[in-house]
């Protein structure tokens, strides 16, 4: 889990990108993850499996009340529209953002441009360039997407988990 006052608050207009608005001006928090493209909805039962065991989790019981968060799944461009609408309603609070518009994965957004390139550790053919994009995404640009949250926690769609010892995660940390 990531807390916004890890950064800078000059840092925010420098991105040059607009952000993803919380649903409501009472969500503070939210959980993302980085959705890889099917045709079915059979492709991401990963996904809706992990999302219930995450909700499951933070709530301690089915039914049960837990902070307001919303969930926003980052894409390559590559989830069809009605796959997109029937995760939503299966999973409340989810909206989808392609991850191309914040200059992930080879997109021609000006933000990519804007972003000063780090310098190279490796040699560029010494990881499949789908990684490197990942990393890439997961290392910095998830950070301009949500920027208006409080926290963000990555939780990918292979993961589920089971109990937090200490409850609501995001309750915790206020």
């Amino acid at each position: 889990v990531q807390s916004r006052s890890f950064f800078s608050e000059d840092h925010a207009p420098a991105f040059g990108v607009p952000t993803i608005e919380p649903s409501t001006p009472k969500v503070r928090d939210v959980v993302f993850s980085l959705l890889r493209g099917g045709s079915f909805l059979a492709d991401y039962q990963d996904f809706l499996k992990s999302r219930r065991c995450l909700r499951n989790a933070i709530t301690g019981a089915p039914g049960r009340e837990a902070t307001a968060f919303d969930e926003v799944a980052f894409h390559e461009g590559n989830i069809p529209e009605h796959i997109q609408r029937e995760l939503e309603r299966e999973v409340p609070g989810l909206r989808f953002a392609d991850s191309r518009l914040y200059g992930a994965f080879g997109g021609s957004g000006s933000a990519r441009d804007r972003w000063r390139p780090w310098e190279r550790l490796r040699q560029p053919g010494e990881y499949p360039v789908g990684y490197r994009h990942m990393c890439r995404f997961m290392s910095v640009i998830w950070i301009r997407a949500l920027w208006k949250y409080e926290h963000a926690m990555r939780v990918d769609d292979d993961v589920c988990p089971k109990k937090f010892g200490f409850g609501d995660p995001f309750a915790q940390m206020r």
